[in-house]
């Protein structure tokens, strides 16, 4: 009676002390950061008018050229992974995700059309990502 007495006392007070241990481990979110290189897409193409134009004998002709619609501009940033590591993430800075849009400009000399730019627009704040660092989890004293 005495001795099973005396190993249940042993077995609570083992738990006791490794509690707090196991708690801080499963407290770490074991993550890391993955590096997502800078991202240009365009939208679809707008056909800008070209020049066409007849002065006499002279004709003076440009073929349409493409301009986006719109293009959307995703700066280099990091994303959350799973890491076998006792670490965490930490956000130290966000970047903004901008939106172009795009029109097509006549061009003229004087008042004759002598061809089209694609002229993007002022950008518009359309998301954000972050910037993170990996940093070591606490850790308990005498570990």
């Amino acid at each position: 009676m005495l001795r099973s007495s005396f190993l249940v006392v042993l077995a609570l007070l083992a738990t006791a002390l490794l509690a707090p241990t196991l708690s801080a481990q499963s407290n770490c979110p074991m993550q890391t950061t993955k590096r997502v290189a800078q991202d240009i897409a365009q939208g679809p193409a707008n056909q800008c008018a070209g020049i066409d134009w007849t002065f006499g004998n002279v004709q003076v002709t440009n073929s349409n050229f493409a301009c986006p619609l719109y293009a959307i501009v995703t700066p280099a940033h990091d994303e959350v992974v799973p890491s076998p590591n006792l670490t965490y993430v930490d956000v130290i800075a966000v970047d903004a995700v901008n939106y172009f849009g795009f029109v097509c400009r006549r061009d003229y000399f004087l008042f004759i059309p002598i061809g089209t730019t694609c002229v993007p627009q002022k950008p518009r704040v359309v998301g954000s990502v972050f910037q993170m660092l990996t940093r070591s989890c606490p850790t308990l004293e005498g570990e």
